[in-house]
């Protein structure tokens, strides 16, 4: 493949193949950025789920709280 009648790459075949080369790599380059975007997205989700559930159980909690005291009052009054 792209060789002329000595047995050589021609320049411009070379500077092809190289071309080519470099593309490659960009494209392997931007793959890894995408998945390493996709895993940080992921964990950042996981981050806000996890929030939610500490907030619903404060919030849970908080209620609770709320309705004990609320008893005690009637209790007391």
């Amino acid at each position: 493949m792209g060789q002329v009648g000595c047995g050589c790459l021609c320049p411009a075949m070379a500077e092809i193949v190289r071309h080519e080369e470099t593309l490659k790599a960009q494209r392997r380059q931007r793959i890894d950025n995408l998945r390493v975007a996709a895993e940080a997205q992921t964990r950042a989700l996981q981050l806000i789920e996890l929030q939610d559930q500490w907030l619903l159980g404060t919030l849970g909690l908080d209620l609770w709280r709320l309705q004990q005291s609320r008893l005690l009052n009637e209790l007391n009054d």
